[in-house]
């Protein structure tokens, strides 16, 4: 009987596709998110949105669809924040343009936490992004 019911379950679309799956498990760490995305060449994102559970319709970006062979169609890129210790994620659709900034936080020795997100507005160039120091405090500025 637990054979059948596998099977069922299996056959009856309740089980996650494997790149959903491979996405979902990339989404728990900022080093597996961005070497996922820079390894695959199209993939949906709204697996690594629900992921994180960001229900938020102004983090957006297109899909991650390949139109012109050996071209990466998105890319991702780390910035370590060392006080508080943090990493940013940014994801970015390189044909729009397009960029979403996904900030995880260390929790003890080898985990991690989503704590935000932010999609700057883009309308005719690419955002730029910088990490500078006040007060002591390290800040990241993006411009739109």
């Amino acid at each position: 009987m637990p054979r059948m019911a596998w099977l069922l379950l299996m056959f009856g679309g309740l089980t996650v596709p494997a790149e959903a799956q491979e996405i979902i498990t990339a989404a728990a760490s900022p080093y597996e998110l961005a070497k996922f995305v820079e390894t695959h060449n199209g993939f949906d994102w709204s697996h690594i949105w629900n992921a994180l559970h960001i229900t938020d319709a102004e983090i957006f970006l297109p899909p991650c669809e390949e139109d012109h062979p050996g071209v990466p169609p998105c890319a991702g890129e780390l910035i370590t924040i060392v006080d508080p210790f943090q990493v940013i994620v940014v994801l970015e659709h390189r044909i729009s343009m397009f960029q979403v900034f996904l900030r995880y936080q260390k929790v003890g020795a080898d985990g991690w936490r989503f704590s935000s997100a932010y999609a700057p507005l883009t309308k005719y160039f690419r955002p730029e992004h910088r990490i500078t120091r006040f007060g002591g405090k390290q800040f990241l500025i993006v411009t739109g």
